[in-house]
């Protein structure tokens, strides 16, 4: 059968060490939420899936997912020992249960259910896989073999259905490792079987029919679905002999992506969906979930094809909207953010499309739990991606700060990046060989800069450029990236402001406050996790009043996205401006302001990254001079979506 090899492939976590800001993150993680989710939310340390009593389908796997990554790049001997442990006791839950493989543990019904089966083993499939590419641990192998053959038999008697027929692709992920590491070609004829019975994404955007806000709940709409999808033409295209070569694979994920930015697009990159599809207007949500699988979306896509764009949407989700919808220390987070967020609290009648009140609290299960379970995988398999390998180049995929240390072609070789980056843009390189290698060094540059510079060559914005020499001993590359203030329009007729790959916000003052009973946790060391509302202390309707900017750069600290001390911040001059809630509601702002006019005298104001302002103004008028609102327009308001 036909199979093209990816043009990049990952390193294992033992080859990478992140180190600086990208190394305090990942700690952060470790003591937050999904670090000890197992310890303080018994829908994970209770499950069946570990030998629990609590029957909830995929959130253990979930977790597993980002909490294995964690622990295998950390190499904290605690993270190691409890991931192992949980993965051992999810592994005999498995083995009682069925002797045939079967990835479910006893408890659930042996159906297609769409409430559990074929998403809880599609899951749970690529969980055991990534890990097993991660670590190299052999011991899952037998598991991930049968589990996959016993899935296969089942689909022969029940077809895909419910999540599994909308996420089919996500098994691609499993069963192409497997062949890989065994030469089997019976898994690519499983491949074919969940192609033809999974959902044909191609039917729901030619032509594309859900172009306004999703009031109905639906598989179709659905932001995570979506987000997940957006890898699923990319992945097939692997077996597919139409897409023989790399660089046309990505056709269809293009056109998708630049379909729900057209209709329903965020300027970060992602799409709204509170939980569905609900189009561009600032004030409505996107999915935390949705969120963490664009990400991993994006990481494939560039793997599979080699295109470079999908690491430059990469590096806008990561850096704004992850750490957006998580406070600094890593505890609470929010189902759904908002671009425009002037409060995070409950409204009767809120403005999502189909989702609760609390979707936009930072707690411990706001809305539902699968973020909770899910959010982890996000900065680990990031950092996964920093350092990319094809058959004869490595490649500086994501200019984050870490060393690569592995053997290429025979020769031991270590690669060290000091940098700050996306804060600032300074890259420095040192390349170790303990003998002289010839290989070619890659070093992929982003988009959204000015202009780059290496050994006194200009190189292109949005290309990856390649170094090929042969090395010996120590060697030194630096490169220098200016980072562009860039502003935006958007479709509303405002404008968002970037510098490089991070949008820039400016933060509303709050205070936080619980805002329901806390939830117990499992073990004393932690005292009841609450969830919070971020009620608004201070004004929030403005307007940029000039394109003017002062760039201050003050290094990642401690605390990356903390609010109280960003790593890099704007000023530019602001002015008041009359701006409405949205009808019936307390603590959402209206699409747009009453007009486009300042009412006030601008002055100059402080922005700081849209991932570090947890109450925010991102979507603002630009306005063409100061001029205060003539008194005959402060009382008019807007009914439309666009400023005129």
């Amino acid at each position: 059968m036909f199979y093209r090899e990816d043009a990049y492939s990952r390193f294992r976590a033992e080859e990478l060490h992140p180190e600086g800001w990208l190394r305090r993150q990942l700690e952060i993680q470790a003591r937050g939420l999904a670090g000890n989710l197992d310890k303080v939310w018994p829908v994970v340390g209770d499950s069946v899936w570990f030998g629990g009593s609590i029957a909830e389908a995929e959130c253990a796997n979930y977790w597993m997912d980002g909490f294995l990554p964690l622990a295998l790049l950390l190499r904290t001997p605690e993270l190691l020992n409890r991931g192992k442990n949980r993965l051992g006791s999810l592994l005999r839950q498995i083995n009682q249960s069925h002797s045939d493989g079967w990835l479910l543990p006893g408890v659930f019904p042996r159906t297609n259910d769409p409430a559990c089966s074929s998403w809880s083993i599609i899951l749970c499939c690529k969980m055991l896989s990534e890990y097993h590419a991660f670590s190299g641990d052999d011991e899952v192998l037998p598991y991930l073999e049968k589990g996959v053959s016993a899935f296969a038999a089942h689909l022969q008697k029940a077809p895909l259905g419910g999540w599994g027929k909308y996420r089919w692709f996500e098994l691609l992920i499993p069963l192409f490792h497997l062949f890989e590491t065994t030469g089997n070609p019976a898994y690519l004829e499983i491949a074919e079987t969940v192609h033809r019975q999974g959902t044909n994404y191609r039917s729901l955007f030619e032509p594309f029919q859900m172009k306004e806000i999703q009031r109905t709940w639906s598989q179709d709409s659905h932001v995570v679905n979506l987000s997940m999808a957006l890898k699923a033409a990319v992945l097939y295209s692997k077996i597919d002999e139409r897409c023989s070569a790399a660089g046309k694979c990505d056709a269809f994920s293009e056109k998708m992506l630049a379909t729900l930015q057209k209709y329903h697009g965020l300027p970060y990159g992602h799409f709204t969906g509170d939980e569905c599809l609900a189009t561009y207007r600032p004030n409505q949500g996107t999915e935390l979930c949705g969120v963490v699988e664009a990400m991993y979306s994006d990481e494939w896509n560039f793997m599979v094809s080699g295109n470079p764009v999908w690491l430059d949407r990469l590096e806008k989700i990561a850096f704004n909207a992850l750490p957006a919808a998580l406070t600094a220390d890593m505890w609470e987070h929010q189902y759904d953010q908002q671009v425009n967020q002037i409060g995070c609290v409950r409204e009767e009648h809120p403005i999502w499309s189909t989702n609760a009140p609390d979707s936009n609290l930072f707690g411990l299960e706001p809305n539902c739990g699968c973020c909770t379970a899910n959010h982890g995988q996000g900065f680990p398999k990031l950092a996964m991606c920093a350092f990319l390998h094809s058959k004869d180049a490595i490649l500086s995929a994501l200019p984050l700060p870490g060393t690569l240390t592995t053997k290429f072609s025979g020769t031991q070789l270590k690669i060290k990046l000091e940098s700050d980056y996306p804060f600032s843009g300074k890259l420095h390189y040192t390349i170790e060989c303990d003998r002289p290698l010839e290989f070619t060094f890659q070093v992929r540059i982003p988009s959204g800069i000015r202009s780059a510079e290496a050994e006194g060559k200009n190189l292109m914005p949005g290309s990856i450029a390649a170094f090929r020499r042969r090395w010996e001993g120590r060697s030194t590359l630096d490169v220098t990236l200016d980072l562009a203030e860039v502003w935006e329009s958007r479709p509303t007729g405002m404008h968002c402001l970037f510098r490089g790959p991070l949008l820039f916000s400016r933060p509303i003052p709050f205070e936080m406050s619980g805002s329901a009973a806390a939830h117990q946790t499992l073990t004393p060391e932690f005292p009841p996790v609450c969830d919070y509302e971020l009620r608004r202390t201070g004004e929030w309707g403005y307007a940029f009043a000039s394109q003017e900017v002062a760039v201050m750069e003050h290094g990642s600290g401690d605390v990356p996205f903390s609010p109280e001390n960003p790593p890099v911040s704007l000023r530019t001059k602001m002015a008041p401006i009359h701006w409405n809630l949205a009808p019936g509601l307390d603590h959402v702002c209206d699409v747009l302001p009453v007009t486009g006019h300042a009412s006030g005298v601008a002055g100059e104001e402080t922005l700081i990254p849209y991932a570090c302002a947890k109450l925010r103004m991102t979507e603002m008028p630009l306005l063409d001079g100061e001029s205060e609102d003539p008194p005959e327009e402060s009382a008019k308001t807007s009914s439309t979506d666009k400023l005129v």
